[in-house]
């Protein structure tokens, strides 16, 4: 694992558990986040910095900040992101649109700009995209939160090229369905979905839970000099649950 970590969304959830793991393996890391509600500041070898990564100017600051207090920057996790409002796509309204793109693409970009100047040969990137980003387009209403997910694959894949020069390599998690974590400012209510109502068919293929230790053991690595070699892969950790594609769900008569 990187010495000289900053972890976007890095006080609660996936986030969280990745800047523990660093700082108990003697690393440093930054936790970029709105609050701290998991208390990390407290937490040797860990530095709070408030960030909405939705500001791009604030982002850069908060990143050149962080790389201060770290004495330098190896590598980044893009942990921060948001499942937004759920709605039919012709329910939907543009606002609500903008604020899920603006969180989980725009703030990966807005990150990922900000860190690349700070890094030197070496240096790692992995963002987080989602099974919903890969094949399997079966949330429903799910549809803004699916295309940024989407989207984000294919920023890495095309900055990992761009990025290469430089030294730094870019890639993603997507996780699927990983028990005890919560979807971050889920607006369930706004729409009604009843017109979406699916059932469950199948579940994931694997048998038994994905944990958030799961998802931390495929970041570490994919920061870790182990996986030097590796830029612009997507690593699904799902169980399998993206192998069933659209067919997950089916539409009730």
């Amino acid at each position: 694992m990187s010495r000289r970590l900053v972890v976007t969304g890095g006080a609660s959830g996936i986030g969280a558990a990745v800047v523990r793991t660093v700082v108990a393996e003697g690393g440093r890391a930054v936790a970029l986040d709105l609050a701290d509600p998991d208390g990390m500041a407290a937490l040797e070898g860990v530095d709070f910095v408030r960030c909405d990564v939705t500001d791009a100017g604030g982002t850069q600051t908060a990143l050149a900040e962080a790389a201060g207090l770290l004495g330098g920057l190896d590598a980044v996790y893009a942990a921060a992101g948001m499942l937004g409002t759920m709605a039919p796509v012709e329910h939907l309204t543009p606002e609500e649109w903008r604020d899920t793109l603006a969180v989980n693409l725009d703030g990966f970009f807005h990150t990922v700009r900000a860190a690349v100047p700070l890094m030197g040969a070496g240096g790692a990137i992995v963002g987080t995209s989602s099974v919903h980003g890969l094949r399997t387009f079966a949330a429903p209403g799910g549809v803004a939160y699916g295309v940024a997910k989407a989207g984000l694959v294919a920023f890495v894949q095309t900055a990992a090229v761009e990025l290469a020069r430089h030294g730094v390599r870019i890639n993603a998690v997507a996780p699927g369905k990983v028990g005890g974590t919560r979807l971050l400012t889920a607006n369930l209510g706004a729409h009604d979905l009843d017109d979406l109502e699916h059932e469950r068919i199948a579940d994931v293929p694997l048998a038994g839970e994905t944990t958030t230790a799961d998802v931390v053991a495929a970041v570490r690595f994919l920061l870790s000099d182990q996986a030097r070699r590796i830029t612009g892969t997507v690593l699904a950790v799902d169980a399998g649950q993206s192998l069933l594609g659209g067919g997950m769900l089916k539409a009730r008569p």
